[in-house]
């Protein structure tokens, strides 16, 4: 059950965040209980601490979240694609 609503989280990210990249983990331990790790790039978190990015993305994921299909998310990052760019630039 879980891994098939990944497709959904993913574009309702993809939608509500014009994200470029989103890439899930899903490390659950449950099947009814959804437990995934994001990394998000998009530009709408350019000018955003941490914390306002993270609202953002659980604002555009709304019914997913509990009592939804999505019992923890763990953010890896939410960047913005220079800052992502930066990191990949960083790893090579």
């Amino acid at each position: 059950m879980t891994t098939d609503i990944l497709p959904a989280v993913k574009a309702a990210l993809q939608n509500a965040l014009s994200a470029t990249i989103v890439d899930l983990v899903d490390f659950s331990d449950n099947p009814d209980a959804l437990k995934i790790e994001l990394y998000i790039v998009s530009d709408a978190f350019e000018g955003k601490n941490t914390l306002a990015r993270q609202r953002l993305v659980y604002a555009a994921l709304g019914s997913f979240m509990d009592p939804g299909p999505i019992h923890a998310l763990t953010f890896k990052k939410c960047a913005t694609l220079a800052e992502h760019s930066r990191l990949q630039k960083d790893l090579k």
